[in-house]
């Protein structure tokens, strides 16, 4: 113990190097697996927090699902779109009574129905106060953040002193107000444009838009009361037409699932007693009760422009004129702009809901599912489809209904329409109560699925331009029934309910079913998390609904929105292209984070001990190497080898238990630098560490060093060439002072590429680990959860190689002292020399990248991680480990062109 202490003070910057170099590694090594896991903790828990969403299942008719949600694994956001039954009452009830399900709750869409009210805008301020006035007015629809711009409404506003009256004169054979004037006589003066008749061409031409306003200043409105803009007031009367969404379901089971009764606002709940009843008139009239939802999830604007008229114009209306002559006058005649402003849809939808009570149906219209086309890139492009003017007409009211313009508009879904049968009763809407769907029980934003009962799904921009165009907002749903975005169902009803909307006595042609269910959500009994048991419950119940009922089932539990890139073509009315991103659903994400975690962490952790031991092993290896002349000499003088087998062991063992001590204390204040908390528990495993890491390590060198012949071990480790070679430059020489210590040279060469295929395999495991978990928002938060510690274990296992090969060239610049001093007292330059030392780093650089590049890609490959963005990354590490060869040489090099010639030969 003595000898080993004295040799330790006598090569102390030997002894300090050693010590540096497994100082570095422990703390390395504690701090590195210390943080990967952490990270995997906090992933873990992350995905754990957030793994359950509102249903765990999702049931749905069998080939429901598109060929785009099989091929990503996947659940399209508006899913509901375009289903109307499918599903047989008989197999939802069989799956409630499945083992496992805690709640089955269906939906039946039922269709859409165009409800029209009536808002008044006031434009009293632009007529006379006395005589006959008119101005023109013009209706523009806004949607979809200002891009749509539709015509709509539009006709003329007239006011005068007489009084109007209705009904017409008895025989008329005409509709509309008569003015009365001062002789006694009636005068038809709004009549109105085709009543009685179907219109022709489409209903967004402007003679079926066209709307007539005749007020008195003694009567009101068509000779009504003044209730419709306030006493002394004149109006344009906006027409509202929304097209509403009705879906029956299991009141009880929809409360289970999403506590929807905890929202109602007004009135009441939906109950099982709940279900139509006839209204005892004798006409056929059926009374459906209906939960109505108070908001209204639209972009929509309607902007009113005001022009005036001449007075002639006025005075033509006052005189007869006829619909076609009072339009073509009002079009014709000079004007100029008075006012534009702007009504939105929140005072009609709030007249729609207050007028609710015993409303009759005239239609029940089914708009069907998008569809896309995907190119090489993944983009969705939705398909648009023109649906013709004839779907739009009513038989019951002998026109195109309440069709709202926005219809006008480009069109991806095609649209059903089944008309009332029914001309005097027929079906009608009674509501019980209101409710709030943005108080729908909320889930994490990371595992939320597709709740399109109660939520809009929101379009945001996926570029710049798209960005622009919108304004930085999200694109929403407007008024066209065959729109991309659908506005969710707004009325809710009973599974009761669904014969009267599937029956043809009560809307032509619709067809009688016995499969009216669209999809059934199931919550599975017994789900605690992302363990094993959990899973294979849910698995198991999705199983068993697939062989018991032959329905497409798809698994939701550990999902999380994946957004899809979707292309929107230009449409009509100016819309412009826009590229949007749409957050569609993958299936299984939490459980491939989960397991793309728990394999990273497993070979970080991996990598991280074989660099560190790499690192060490090779500063011993050096250590003991650096020694040969000492252990040479001692062997002369009769050294046994235990002897000095013992002395190397013990002299590592005290080098790396100082180390593992000093790195247990500085493991605590370099994990808090660099954000990873190591407790002391961790720390203290640094001692342990060090000293096996050493000991080991020192093993082979150690037993070599004792094995040698004394003369052998003080001559220089070099092979003999078996004949001579001629040397004739400097790129020969170095490549024969490397075939003569081709040992060594290998060596420096593995420890290299040992680090570059350490490199290499960890990020290919990154990139793996981020394709895998990336493109969902779980996915991409867990991302940014763990790069931190990702980059910090890819940069020091860098570093930690680095070491090594520095370690490695400065030692071989001193043992090859001779045969520079030799070849510098033969006429070489300082700069020759440099290039002499620098040449052999680069091939020693160069083989060492292409080994470990090699390796790297064979790992790669192995974890089905290879690609071509690993085969560059392997290029670019393996030109980055050349380069960091070249600048490791620079002081080695330096150090040899500093050689005092005459000391370094005197001293061989």
């Amino acid at each position: 113990m003595r000898f080993v202490l004295g040799s330790l003070r006598g090569q102390w910057a030997r002894a300090l190097v050693l010590g540096a170099a497994v100082l570095i590694a422990v703390t390395s090594f504690v701090v590195l697996t210390g943080s990967v896991r952490a990270s995997q903790l906090v992933t873990t828990g992350t995905v754990r927090a957030n793994f359950r969403s509102s249903y765990d299942i999702l049931v749905r008719p069998p080939k429901s699902t598109t060929a785009e949600e099989r091929t990503a694994g996947e659940v399209r956001p508006n899913y509901l779109s375009g289903i109307y039954g499918g599903i047989t009452m008989a197999q939802y009830a069989s799956i409630k009574k499945l083992p496992g399900v805690q709640v089955a709750a269906p939906v039946a869409m039922l269709g859409q129905v165009f409800e029209r009210v009536s808002v008044p805008a006031d434009v009293t301020r632009f007529l006379p106060k006395d005589g006959r006035g008119a101005v023109r007015y013009t209706v523009t629809q806004v949607s979809q953040r200002g891009l749509s711009r539709i015509p709509g409404q539009q006709g003329f506003v007239y006011v005068t002193s007489n009084s109007l009256s209705l009904p017409p004169p008895e025989g008329s054979g005409a509709f509309g107000p008569y003015e009365q004037s001062g002789s006694g006589k009636g005068t038809l003066v709004c009549p109105s444009p085709g009543f009685g008749s179907t219109p022709a061409g489409s209903p967004f031409m402007v003679a079926n838009q066209w709307q007539t306003f005749c007020w008195s200043r003694d009567g009101g409105w068509n000779g009504k009361e003044w209730s419709d803009a306030g006493q002394g007031r004149y109006a344009v009367l906006l027409n509202w037409s929304f097209p509403v969404t009705i879906a029956a379901i299991d009141p009880a089971a929809e409360a289970a699932l999403d506590g929807v009764n905890k929202t109602v606002t007004e009135g009441r709940y939906l109950t099982a007693a709940d279900r139509p009843q006839s209204k005892g008139t004798g006409d056929g009239s059926v009374s459906v009760p209906v939960l109505v939802s108070d908001t209204q999830l639209v972009d929509e604007t309607a902007q009113v422009s005001i022009s005036s008229l001449p007075g002639s114009v006025a005075t033509r209306i006052g005189q007869g004129a006829s619909e076609t002559t009072g339009r073509r006058l009002v079009l014709s005649a000079p004007s100029h702009h008075l006012a534009t402003f702007t009504v939105g849809t929140a005072g009609a939808y709030e007249q729609f809901i207050g007028s609710m009570d015993d409303r009759l149906l005239f239609s029940l219209v089914q708009a069907g599912p998008t569809t896309y086309t995907t190119d090489a890139r993944g983009v969705l492009h939705a398909v648009p489809h023109s649906n013709p003017a004839s779907t739009w007409v009513t038989p019951l009211t002998s026109g195109y209904g309440d069709v709202p313009p926005d219809a006008s508009g480009t069109g991806f879904r095609t649209i059903t329409s089944y008309p009332a049968s029914n001309t005097i009763g027929g079906v009608r809407l009674s509501d019980v109560g209101t409710f709030d769907p943005t108080k729908i029980r909320g889930f994490s934003q990371l595992s939320k699925v597709p709740m399109e009962t109660y939520q809009t799904p929101a379009l945001t921009a996926a570029n710049a331009r798209t960005r622009k165009l919108l304004g930085g907002r999200d694109l929403l749903p407007n008024l066209n029934p065959a729109g991309y975005q659908q506005a969710p169902p707004m009325l809710l009803t009973t599974l009761a309910a669904i014969p009267t909307f599937t029956s043809p006595s009560n809307f032509l042609g619709i067809g009688t079913t016995n499969a009216p269910i669209s999809v059934i959500r199931i919550r599975v009994q017994g789900v605690t998390g992302t363990d094993q048991a959990s899973r294979d419950r849910v698995q198991q119940l999705a199983l068993r609904i697939r062989k018991t009922t032959g329905l497409d089932v798809d698994i939701t539990m550990g999902a999380s929105p994946a957004p899809r890139t979707v292309d929107l073509p230009a449409g009509a009315h100016g819309v412009p292209a826009l590229q949007v991103r749409e957050d569609w659903v993958k299936k299984g994400a939490a459980y491939a984070i989960v397991s793309a975690i728990d394999r990273k962490s497993a070979i970080l952790f991996a990598l991280i001990l074989i660099a560190c031991a790499l690192t060490v092993g090779n500063a011993a290896v050096a250590s003991v190497r650096s020694r040969r002349t000492e252990l040479g000499v001692l062997a002369c003088l009769g050294w046994r080898p235990g002897t000095i087998r013992r002395s190397v062991i013990v002299e590592l063992t005290v080098i790396g238990l100082t180390a593992g001590i000093l790195g247990a204390l500085l493991a605590i204040p370099v994990g808090n630098a660099l954000g990873t908390a190591v407790t002391p528990a961790r720390a203290v495993l640094a001692v342990p560490a060090g000293l096996v890491l050493t000991v080991v390590a020192g093993v082979v060198p150690g037993v070599r060093a004792s094995r040698a012949a004394p003369l052998d071990a003080v001559y220089p480790a070099v092979v003999s060439p078996r004949r001579p070679i001629r040397l004739r430059g400097v790129t020969s020489t170095a490549l024969a002072m490397l075939y003569r210590a081709r040992l060594r040279a290998v060596t420096g060469a593995l420890t290299l590429s040992i680090g570059v295929a350490a490199l290499t395999t960890l990020l290919a495991i990154q990139f793996a680990f981020h394709g895998d978990v990336v493109g969902t928002l779980m996915g991409n938060a867990i991302s940014v959860q763990v790069h931190g510690s990702d980059i910090a274990a890819a940069v020091i296992i860098a570093l930690l190689g680095l070491i090594s090969v520095a370690d490695l060239l400065y030692l071989d610049a001193t043992e090859n002292a001779p045969h520079y001093a030799t070849l510098q007292a033969t006429g070489w330059r300082d700069a020759t020399l440099l290039r002499l030392v620098i040449t052999q780093a680069a091939v020693i650089g160069a083989l060492g990248a292409l080994i470990g590049a090699s390796v790297g890609y064979a790992l790669a490959a192995s974890l089905s991680a290879f690609d071509a963005t690993v085969v560059i990354t392997g290029i670019v590490i393996g030109l980055a480990a050349v380069l960091a060869t070249l600048a490791a040489a620079v002081i080695p090099a330096a150090h040899t062109a500093r050689l005092n010639t005459a000391r370094v030969l005197s001293a061989e």
